[in-house]
């Protein structure tokens, strides 16, 4: 009785073994277990990239106001503009 469920559970080991094996040859799992654990191409320059923003922000200096060289006076900061034409409007109209 023992003996034939000690190999029962193994028949049943090893038969899941082979249906995964074959359902991972079919679909290719080894190679998407590598695309998905292995850093590939894509990932690769997105790394260099994060690290270029970061030196970038780091020599970066804060934002400033715009200042005319002639008058000296400070622009306004302008929160939305919808249009070229409609900014344009806007200062025709002060």
């Amino acid at each position: 009785m023992i003996v034939q469920a000690l190999i029962a559970g193994l028949a049943r080991k090893e038969v899941a073994k082979l249906i995964f094996k074959m359902v991972s040859k079919q679909f290719k799992m080894q190679k998407l277990l590598k695309y998905m654990e292995k850093p590939n191409d894509c990932d690769i320059r997105v790394d260099k990239l994060e690290e270029e923003v970061k030196e970038l922000k780091k020599l970066s200096h804060p934002a400033q106001d715009f200042v005319c060289t002639t008058c000296n006076t400070v622009a306004k900061k302008v929160e939305e503009v919808d249009s070229f034409s409609s900014k344009l409007q806007q200062i025709k109209e002060k």
